[in-house]
């Protein structure tokens, strides 16, 4: 096997090894397939991370080992079926696989400006483009935006045919828009992508499972403050800086964000589901099975158990709720078979709520275990017009017997 490292380009970093593949083709002088006749390898085969050809990639190129590790973790490399590592982080596929390929245009366009060579050996598509949950090029403070899509494989990661359609655009700035805020989240994601450095909440936490509670919380977050997000272009971006904003603080703060989305949601809604909207649905349906979100997982549950009547038996984001917490007048009316209107009297008389609460009885809640006395005496409990059929009495001799402390009205 020939090789010719004199020519191969230097490996830039966070490139990718579709990029410098391609980057190899172009000072040859060659397409990327035929780059890959020389070496004798099939280029899907390359792309799907076969030794035999990462090898070739390798002597072609010039490259030690430690600088194939580094092009390969810059990559996402398939395991198994559904899942691709990057960065030493594990994701599913789609998270890092998709049909539109997105990129800095100023990078690629510097790429060009700072090289004398011609633009297919200098333009490089770095690997933290890739991950969906990148929004932004914190080099320059500009978004990343779509600059192809090709639903097959191959053409996708073919780089230098993609990229020669639209150099001229690239040179010329047409993808380039307004330079926008980075965000602690941006800095910090781009940071933990560089070098796993991690000194927030997440630190010892999946990847993967971070990102997805700093958009689907923070998503819900902004419902208390729709201010945060101009127009729908910035909602992405505004979820995940607003998520990362309260996650990466701490538990306290997570707890705090919580209750006050629980209050929020007291007046529109019943059910945990609603309050929280796309959180909830992904910790209960979407990712319930994913360990790496089971700490945030254990904070929601205790909260909602803290502020919802929730029966026993229910399946509570992904967990069996054996005993339960809290009763409110509707529930407890319910399971004692007897009217809201009653039960709270009932209550009140126990003084186990206040006289003068104003909310709605399916939200004054109350501890189950303080109500269960007053429970169980509802067992014992007939109904005035019972009373008087089982005595035959009429409504003044019954009064007689209550005046009389024979019979005891219960409310």
């Amino acid at each position: 096997m020939s090789t010719f490292p004199p020519l191969a380009p230097s490996l830039v970093p966070r490139e990718t090894l579709p990029s410098y593949l391609s980057r190899l083709a172009a000072t040859k002088g060659v397409s990327t397939a035929d780059l890959c006749y020389d070496m004798r390898v099939a280029f899907r085969r390359v792309l799907n991370f076969e030794d035999e050809p990462l090898a070739a990639v390798a002597a072609f190129g010039g490259l030690s080992p430690e600088q194939m590790e580094e092009l390969v973790s810059w990559t996402g490399k398939p395991v198994g079926d559904v899942r691709s590592v990057l960065r030493g982080e594990a994701f599913v596929s789609r998270a890092v696989r998709n049909p539109t390929m997105r990129g800095c245009p100023i990078c690629l366009r510097e790429d060009m400006e700072n090289s004398r060579k011609p633009p297919l050996q200098s333009m490089v598509m770095r690997g933290h483009w890739l991950l969906r949950d990148t929004c932004v090029c914190v080099k320059h403070c500009h978004p990343l935006v779509p600059l192809w899509t090709e639903p097959h494989f191959s053409r996708r990661n073919d780089i230098g045919l993609q990229l020669e359609g639209i150099v001229e655009d690239i040179k010329c700035g047409a993808f380039e828009h307004p330079r926008i805020e980075v965000s602690h989240y941006d800095l910090w994601l781009d940071q933990r992508l560089e070098s796993g450095k991690d000194t927030t909440w997440f630190a010892d936490q999946p990847l993967s499972a971070s990102v997805i509670m700093c958009y689907n919380f923070g998503f819900e977050l902004l419902r208390l403050d729709p201010a945060r997000t101009a127009d729908s272009a910035d909602t992405n971006r505004a979820a995940r800086a607003a998520g990362f904003e309260v996650l990466s603080r701490g538990e306290p703060e997570i707890r705090t964000a919580i209750q006050q989305l629980a209050a929020a949601g007291e007046d529109g809604y019943e059910e945990p589901s609603g309050a929280f909207g796309k959180i909830y649905s992904v910790l209960t349906y979407e990712h319930v099975n994913d360990p790496g979100l089971d700490r945030i997982r254990r904070i929601f549950r205790e909260i909602i158990l803290d502020t919802w009547p929730i029966e026993p038996g229910t399946d509570l984001l992904g967990e069996h709720v054996a005993t339960r917490k809290l009763h409110s007048v509707t529930t407890a009316a319910r399971e004692a078979g007897t009217e809201p209107e009653l039960m709270r009297k009932l209550l009140i008389d126990a003084a186990v709520i206040e006289a003068n609460g104003s909310l709605p009885d399916r939200r004054t809640t109350f501890l189950a275990e303080v109500a269960n006395p007053v429970l169980a005496r509802i067992s014992d409990v007939v109904s005035l017009r019972t009373m008087r059929e089982v005595l035959g009495a009429t409504r003044t001799e019954l009064e007689a017997l209550v005046a009389e402390n024979i019979l005891i009205p219960l409310a």
